[in-house]
């Protein structure tokens, strides 16, 4: 009821949000209105975002207020590229450059062509990134946009460390730090692709000094990207150094700090080859997993068939001002040429969603066919464990048995009055000769053979030296039977039993009998 009533109050105050701000006649009013959005957006409110940039945007259209119109599309597309629609993304991205070149400056003509940019680079197409990324950072250069020069400059710089040209990303980087006063988000960023230079150049000591201090101012919201890379790169770091419980630590504490889905996906194929190298299946198996089902959830939201669409859109969009501004072009050659690319488009669109389509039946199958040899193999080891712990029952039983029936014949033997008699002394070494049952244990030997097929070959292939006598301890030793539950199972003492282990393990060539048990393991399938 409580949560109710919150709700209520929370919808009644951004009705009257919105009815004040649908009032607005003034762009500085239009301005809030934009302001407000923003700082929704960044508290990961995109429904309320969304709401108050599509009144913006409404009450600019209505005046032909360009710049408040280029804000509040613009920013419509960066909510949708924070949650993860790329194809939504560049549709108002495209909207908001195409009002830039038409009614507007250089600076809103930089802002959407650092947009667009971000996508290519997001996408994985460095080149075409770096392209736009240095047509922005020289308009800024040329028209002298300082405020933006140490943002532009962080970027090239991160296309070209993608590109693996390390020298010029980090002169990129060194201007931005240099030039960016107190710009937070820009000096972490810059600070962060230092740090990855660093790590990919194997300077693993600059490289850690660096990502632990930007590791502990990076904690906001705002900055959770550069935390959560921070984090991944120390847990990377010292995975190389063989450190592996610092290295757990920290990409538990990237994936437990998560929030988007390229987030989760980074510090999930963390874990996964950390724990692959660790040997751990169980674990291992469920963060790959997680990476598949992030990546799908993620494939989904980019929409990616607009999101090609629309980039070829702003290619001819982008060569069409070209065409306009050097005035060197016929407008018959203009609509060949556009036809041309249409068609291209469109067969290149239908060519990737086949090859798209086809890559994922295949990694479908594959991963149907990798779980079912897991399961396989899962089930055959919990059917031999099952035979084996049969088998250690019956040992331990059978060792009981002996036992007990030494323990009477020590009895006995002790007592002057029973051992006058001749024919009880005659029953009981009897009873002492036939103590070991050679049917039972050969019983049980066999079993053991066919529980773990291949054990006994691979051991006496190894140490040939060992006789049968030797190979039937090592089977105890094997199933993780004690000194005296041995002893008791072939009728000797614990002493005995002893210098026999010691005996087989300087057989195969072991200096430390607690080593014995490790070493059988190794011979396993």
């Amino acid at each position: 009821m409580r949560n109710f009533f919150r709700i209520f109050i929370k919808t009644i105050i951004v009705f009257l949000i919105l009815h004040s701000f649908a009032r607005a006649s003034t762009p500085e009013k239009c301005d809030e209105i934009i302001n407000a959005a923003i700082e929704e957006r960044q508290n990961r409110d995109f429904t309320k975002s969304l709401e108050l940039l599509s009144q913006a945007k409404n009450i600019a259209e209505e005046n032909n207020w360009q710049e408040q119109r280029f804000r509040a599309i613009n920013n419509i597309g960066a909510a949708y590229y924070v949650m993860s629609d790329f194809g939504e993304a560049i549709s108002y991205y495209l909207e908001a450059y195409s009002i830039a070149i038409e009614h507007l400056t250089f600076k809103q003509e930089i802002t959407a062509l650092n947009n667009i940019a971000i996508l290519y680079f997001d996408e994985g197409d460095f080149n075409r990134a770096e392209e736009y990324f240095q047509k922005a950072y020289t308009i800024a250069k040329n028209e002298n946009i300082e405020a933006k020069i140490p943002l532009y400059a962080v970027n090239l710089g991160n296309s070209l460390n993608r590109q693996k040209r390390y020298e010029e990303a980090l002169n990129y980087y060194e201007e931005a730090i240099s030039s960016a006063g107190e710009d937070k988000i820009v000096l972490t960023h810059a600070f962060l692709g230092k740090g990855e230079i660093f790590f990919l150049q194997k300077k693993y000591t600059e490289a850690e000094t660096v990502l632990n201090e930007l590791s502990k101012k990076t904690s906001e919201i705002a900055l959770r990207q550069v935390h959560i890379t921070s984090l991944t790169m120390l847990s990377q770091i010292y995975q190389q150094k063989g450190l592996w419980r610092e290295s757990l630590n920290y990409a538990l504490e990237a994936q437990r700090k998560s929030l988007s889905l390229e987030q989760k996906i980074q510090s999930y194929e963390q874990l996964f080859s950390i724990y692959k190298h660790q040997n751990d299946l169980d674990n291992s198996i469920l963060y790959k997993d997680s990476v598949i089902w992030a990546k799908d959830s993620l494939n989904v939201l980019k929409n990616s068939a607009l999101f090609e669409n629309n980039k070829v859109k702003f290619e001819i969009q982008n060569y069409q001002k070209e065409l306009s501004e050097s005035q060197q072009k016929l407008e018959s050659e203009r609509k060949i040429f556009l036809t041309t690319i249409a068609l291209s488009s469109v067969a290149l669109i239908l060519l990737i969603w086949a090859l798209w389509n086809n890559s994922i039946k295949y990694k479908q199958k594959k991963i149907i066919s990798e779980r079912n040899q897991k399961i396989i193999q899962l089930e055959l080891e919990k059917e031999i464990e099952s035979k084996n712990r049969k088998l250690t029952a019956k040992a331990i039983h059978l060792s009981s048995k002996n036992e007990l029936i030494q323990d009477l014949i020590d009895t006995f033997s002790n007592e002057p009055e029973i051992l006058q008699s001749a024919s009880v002394r005659g029953k009981i070494n009897s009873i002492q000769n036939h103590l070991k049952k050679e049917n039972e244990l050969d019983d049980f030997f066999t079993h053991f053979e066919e529980a773990n097929h291949g054990f006994i070959s691979s051991v006496k292939s190894s140490h040939p030296d060992l006789n049968s006598n030797d190979l039937r301890f090592i089977a105890y030793i094997y199933m993780d039977l004690s000194i005296k539950e041995i002893s008791s199972l072939l009728n000797i003492t614990m002493d005995a039993c002893r210098k026999r282990k010691e005996r087989i393990s300087r057989k195969m060539g072991i200096e430390d009998t607690s080593l014995l048990y490790n070493h059988l393991h190794s011979f396993v399938k």
